[in-house]
C-alpha cells in the first residue's frame, strides 16, 4: 500500500490527483517506445475487431427487428440461423471485452 501513497514531502493536488515532489524527472524505461507502439497496435486491432463485430451483427439484428418487431426481434430469437449468425459474433465480441478487462 505504501507504493501508492505519495511521499510525505510531496504536495498533492486534490483536484488533479497529481503530486509535486522534489524530483521532476519522468519515469522512463528502456523499451518505452516499443511498449507505446505495441499498445497502439493492440488497441487498433481491438478497435478493428469491434467494428467487424458490429458490421456482422447489425444487419442480422436490424433484419430481426424489422421483421418481428422490437420485442420479438431482441428477445424472441429462436431460429437456428439467427442464433448462429448473431450469437457467434456477439460471443466473440463479449469475449474480446473480457480479454480487455483481464
Amino acid at each position: 500500500i505504501q507504493v501508492f501513497q505519495p511521499p510525505s514531502a510531496a504536495k498533492v493536488d486534490k483536484i488533479a490527483g497529481s503530486s509535486q515532489s522534489q524530483s521532476k524527472a519522468p519515469i522512463t524505461t528502456n523499451n518505452g517506445h516499443a511498449l507505446n507502439a505495441f499498445v497502439v497496435f493492440h488497441n487498433a486491432i481491438l478497435c478493428i475487431f469491434s467494428v467487424l463485430c458490429f458490421l456482422k451483427t447489425f444487419p442480422v439484428l436490424f433484419g430481426l427487428v424489422s421483421d418481428k418487431g422490437l420485442y420479438d426481434g431482441l428477445c424472441g430469437v429462436k431460429d437456428a440461423y439467427e442464433l448462429t449468425a448473431y450469437g457467434d459474433w456477439s460471443y466473440l465480441f463479449y469475449l474480446s471485452k473480457y480479454y480487455e478487462i483481464v
